[in-house]
């Protein structure tokens, strides 16, 4: 058998074996799809971002309030001038909640999303577009002109494009296994760490 033969024959050879190993779909297979919509209870039928809690429960913001689904039913807090956009976890049954207006908590008890807020907190602006709860505890949150940092001691910590920030307008927030931050904008990204009140850029 000449070198064209075989190489005629391999390619026949991972033909078969890839005809059994690439999944198609099955005609009629169904798939489980659960929809929840704003006869299910949900706040408004614009969701803006899911975040899931530490106990499972799956939250959703809306530009009309806040859901939380814990896969048995909806509970909702509406308000038609709430617009969500990220969510990150307290302590214990609270949440901070970023909006277009400000921080907000919403506290899950008694069965029921009891909502305050929204304010400025002392943010750069009331505009929130991301969140981060760090592994120390703190709650990073990002604007559309800075950064605050608030820490579990109760210090908060203003950062701009002068004094660390590439950009002020933040777009996302990631921390990684070492504890280092990643911090979008509109200049790139800025691998981080908070230090003596200062934003120190880390590269390992």
């Amino acid at each position: 058998m000449d070198r064209h033969s075989h190489i005629t024959v391999l390619r026949l050879f991972l033909l078969v074996i890839g005809s059994f190993t690439v999944p198609y779909p099955v005609p009629g297979q169904s798939y489980p799809f659960t929809t929840l919509t704003t006869a299910d209870g949900l706040a408004q039928s614009a969701v803006s971002c899911i975040f899931q809690d530490s106990r499972g429960r799956v939250w959703f913001g809306t530009w009309g309030g806040i859901s939380m689904y814990d896969a048995k039913e909806l509970r909702s807090y509406r308000n038609s001038a709430v617009r969500v956009t990220c969510i990150a976890e307290g302590s214990g049954d609270t949440l901070w909640v970023g909006t277009t207006a400000g921080l907000a908590l919403v506290v899950y008890r008694g069965g029921a999303l009891h909502w305050q807020g929204p304010s400025d907190n002392g943010l750069p602006s009331p505009y929130v577009i991301t969140m981060l709860k760090d592994a120390s505890g703190a709650v990073w949150v990002g604007t559309n002109k800075g950064l605050v940092v608030f820490a579990p001691s109760g210090e908060r910590f203003l950062f701009d494009a002068t004094t660390g920030l590439q950009d002020d307008h933040i777009t996302g927030l990631w921390q990684e296994p070492d504890g280092a931050v990643l911090i979008g904008s509109a200049g790139g990204i800025l691998r981080c760490r908070v230090s003596d009140s200062r934003l120190v850029e880390t590269h390992t």
